[in-house]
């Protein structure tokens, strides 16, 4: 199982790596109130970055809480 998920994480790795290198034209982003000019590339690594920051830290708070249906209905523990 331990290889099956370093296979896959490699995989996705090389896609992603492909998909950013193809992608190296000049593009123009808005957000907000903010229009940044950069290369495609370094926007989908930045939209690759902060989509695995957002998984970490959603599995980190996901996990160190426990969970029970005591805590879900607003109970207090003793």
């Amino acid at each position: 199982m331990q290889k099956a998920k370093l296979v896959v994480i490699a995989i996705l790795s090389i896609v992603a790596i492909v998909v950013v290198l193809q992608n190296l034209q000049t593009v123009q982003a808005r957000f907000l109130f903010l229009t940044i000019k950069a290369p495609q590339a370094v926007l989908l690594f930045l939209t690759l970055a902060l989509g695995f920051a957002l998984g970490v830290l959603t599995w980190w708070l996901v996990r160190s809480k426990p969970w029970t249906s005591a805590s879900a209905a607003g109970e207090k523990h003793p």
